[in-house]
C-alpha cells in the first residue's frame, strides 16, 4: 500500500502558476523540499525512462487531508472540472517510501468529490526528481535576502 502524503497546489501545464510555480514540503525529517513544478515537466519529457504513470487511489482520508490544508475553493474545483480534471499529477516517492503530490491536489479532490476511485500521477524516486528540488538558501542569497 502507498502511503500517501498531501500537500495544496495547482496544474503544472501552465493553467494555474504555469512557470512561476513552486510547491514546498517539510517532511518528518525536517528539511525542507521545494520544487519548480514545471522543471518535473521537464525531466519527465527528458528522462521518460526514470518516470512511471500509477494510478493511485482516492480516498476520503486523503481528500479530507488535502481540504483541510486550505486553498481549496468552490471556483477553483468547477475550473479544474471544465479544463484539467483528467490531466495527470505529479508525484515523487520520498526516501521514507511515502508518495507525495507535487502536482494536482486541486484534481484528486474534484475527482474523488466525483466518485471517481484513481487518478493517475507521473512519478518518479529519489534522485531522480531531485533536479527540480530549488535551494532557497542559495535563491534568498542571490536575491539579498540572506547571509
Amino acid at each position: 500500500m502507498i502511503s500517501v502524503i498531501l500537500q495544496d497546489g495547482t496544474t503544472a501545464d501552465g493553467s494555474a502558476g504555469g512557470a512561476e510555480q513552486i510547491f514546498a514540503f517539510t517532511p518528518p525529517s525536517g528539511r525542507e523540499l521545494v520544487f519548480f513544478v514545471p522543471r518535473l515537466v521537464s525531466l519527465r519529457k527528458e528522462h521518460p525512462d526514470q518516470w512511471h504513470t500509477l494510478d493511485i487511489p482516492l480516498d476520503a482520508e486523503a481528500a479530507t487531508i488535502i481540504f483541510g490544508r486550505g486553498g481549496i475553493t468552490e471556483k477553483r474545483l468547477r475550473q479544474v472540472a471544465r479544463t484539467t480534471l483528467t490531466h495527470p499529477g505529479y508525484g515523487v516517492f520520498l526516501d521514507d517510501g511515502s508518495f507525495l503530490v507535487v502536482d494536482g491536489n486541486h484534481r484528486f479532490f474534484a475527482r474523488w468529490q466525483r466518485g471517481f476511485d484513481v487518478m493517475k500521477f507521473h512519478v518518479a524516486w529519489a534522485p531522480d526528481w531531485h533536479p527540480a528540488l530549488i535551494d532557497m538558501a542559495a535563491t534568498s542569497r542571490l536575491w539579498g535576502g540572506g547571509k
